[in-house]
C-alpha cells in the first residue's frame, strides 16, 4: 500500500533533484559569467551573523579534524542509539482508523435501475442494524 502511495512522489523527488543538479552544473555558472561584471562578486562586508556562523563552522571542522576518535565514537554511539530504538518504531504507514463506522460497497449488474440499487442498499443496511456496534476498548492493542 505504501509503495503505491509514495512511489510517484519519490520518483518526482528524484527527478527534481536530478534536474536541479543539471541546472546547478550548467546554467548557473553560465549566468554567473554573463550577468555579474567580469564574473566577480561585488565586494561587500558580510553580515555579523554570517561571520559568527563561519567562525563556528571553522572551529567545528578544526575540532573534528584534530580529534577523529571522538567523532568516530560519537557516530558509533548515535548509531547504537538508533539501533536500540528501532524495535519501538511504528510498522504501518497509516494508523488504524477506528471511527466506529462501516463502509459498504455493493456491486450490481450493469443496467440495474437506480431505484433497485437504493432498495438493495437499504435492505443490506436493515440486515446489518441488529448487530451490536463494535467499539475498541481502551486496553485493546492496535498493533
Amino acid at each position: 500500500m505504501e509503495g503505491r502511495l509514495l512511489r510517484p512522489l519519490g520518483l518526482a523527488y528524484v527527478a527534481s533533484l536530478g534536474g536541479s543538479l543539471i541546472v546547478a552544473l550548467t546554467v548557473t555558472p553560465v549566468l554567473y559569467l554573463l550577468l555579474l561584471p567580469r564574473g566577480r562578486v561585488l565586494e561587500r562586508s558580510e553580515p555579523w551573523l554570517l561571520r559568527r556562523l563561519k567562525r563556528a563552522y571553522d572551529w567545528t571542522i578544526a575540532f573534528c579534524l584534530a580529534r577523529p576518535g571522538v567523532v568516530l565514537v560519537s557516530a558509533g554511539i548515535a548509531f547504537l542509539v538508533a539501533l536500540a530504538i528501532w524495535p519501538f518504531l511504528g510498522r504501518s504507514f497509516l494508523p488504524p482508523f477506528n471511527e466506529g463506522s462501516l463502509t459498504l460497497a455493493m456491486v450490481s449488474p450493469a443496467g440495474t435501475p437506480l431505484e433497485d440499487g437504493d432498495a438493495l442498499g437499504e435492505q443490506v443496511e436493515r440486515a446489518l442494524l441488529p448487530f451490536p456496534r463494535w467499539s475498541p476498548s481502551p486496553t485493546a492493542s492496535t498493533t
